[in-house]
């Protein structure tokens, strides 16, 4: 019972030393993006100030939704003994990850005055864990910022090689002892060069999910100076399953007057892989499905809006002369399901979700009716 204990506690340390080093990099992109608002906020500059605000209140957003995904982890209770939870693969492009990775790492690479360069040649989706991936390409992005000089070059490709998608980042940096490199992505290693973390969690993190995919990672000295990151995961997966990601994209219509709740459902929707299109008047919506500008596979209706109601959107839709727009289905959001008065028996009407909308079961509820 007592090696038991031990082996629970280890177990538990662990786990905690994984998602303490992985919350280390977005917090601290966190409080630079909120010190630069800050800034800009008291220099109260006037051209453009709105758009740039709204850009950084972006980056904050999407790093606290990795950290938030990141404590989910920590709760969850069917861990494997590494510490790491199961791999949920859906079809996201490898591409758009790493574009994301680099641009919430903005003002870690401004300080230090770096250059990214970012090639790419393979855009397709492929099957992979979106949350895990971002894990891996931070943490090996993170590392490079780390130990390259300051005003160095970091170079990031993707491409295709043969069947399966090429990573590779380099950095200018020290490199990695020659007697080093064997035990660079074993747990705890911490060799204090290009590579490593304080924890020495943060390769053996990026090995242990590369090969949940089914893949490789490598590591080696370039010439000159600088370590070369390398990772290999498959590219192909069944026919099927691309019929079910062309199926996937999309559209959605969001009809809401309120601009800052649909400009929210409309970023998480897009974030889900989905192709989104918002309108803030119910009136202007119905033209443009008139003029035949969209081809939904669904609408999500506010019920509370000033030019029509969602049920009196929804009847005028149906008289809509167009295949697949009179009878395409509708989700309604509302604040008062005892005030509202729904067509509960119509085809077309599939759910009502009251507020405070729940983003990430809105995301689920719709993935569960256009996927399944």
């Amino acid at each position: 019972m007592l090696d038991e204990n031990k082996k629970s506690e280890a177990i538990r340390e662990q786990m905690l030393a994984v998602v303490s080093h992985d919350i280390k990099n977005p917090l601290s992109i966190i409080q630079l993006e909120a010190q630069m608002i800050l800034k800009l906020a008291e220099r109260n500059e006037q051209d453009g100030f709105k758009e740039r605000i709204k850009i950084q209140a972006q980056r904050i957003l999407k790093t606290s939704e990795r950290m938030k995904e990141l404590i989910a982890d920590l709760l969850d209770r069917h861990r494997v003994a590494d510490g790491l939870s199961s791999i949920h693969k859906n079809s996201s492009r490898l591409s758009d990850i790493i574009r994301n990775v680099i641009d919430y790492s903005t003002l870690l690479v401004k300080e230090r005055s770096l250059k990214i360069q970012f090639d790419s040649s393979f855009e397709d989706e492929v099957e992979i864990d979106q949350n895990k991936m971002t894990q891996v390409i931070s943490n090996l992005l993170s590392n490079a910022i780390k130990f390259s000089p300051v005003g160095g070059l970091i170079s990031i490709s993707l491409c295709q090689n043969g069947d399966e998608v090429l990573f590779a980042i380099a950095d200018q940096g020290p490199g990695i002892k020659d007697q080093e490199l064997a035990y660079v992505f074993e747990k705890y290693w911490n060799g204090g060069v290009s590579g490593c973390s304080e924890t020495g969690l943060g390769l053996f993190i990026c090995k242990t999910i590369v090969e949940a995919h089914e893949g490789q990672i490598h590591v080696e000295n370039l010439d000159g100076e600088g370590a070369l990151f390398t990772f290999s995961i498959p590219s192909a997966f069944l026919e099927g399953q691309k019929n079910w990601i062309k199926d996937k994209k999309r559209k959605i219509l969001v009809i809401d007057d309120d601009e800052d709740l649909r400009d929210v459902i409309c970023w998480a929707l897009e974030k889900a892989g989905y192709s989104v299109h918002g309108y803030g008047n119910p009136q202007e919506a119905l033209l443009g499905l008139e003029q035949g500008r969209h081809d939904p596979k669904l609408m999500i209706v506010d019920f509370q809006m000033d030019e029509l109601d969602g049920f009196e959107f929804i009847q005028a839709k149906r008289q809509i002369d167009f295949e697949g727009i009179s009878d395409c289905p509708v989700m309604i959001i509302t604040s008062s399901l005892e005030d509202a008065t729904f067509d509960t028996g119509a085809e077309d009407l599939k759910e009502i979700l009251p507020k405070p909308l729940d983003l990430e079961a809105l995301v689920e509820k719709v993935n569960q009716f256009l996927i399944h």
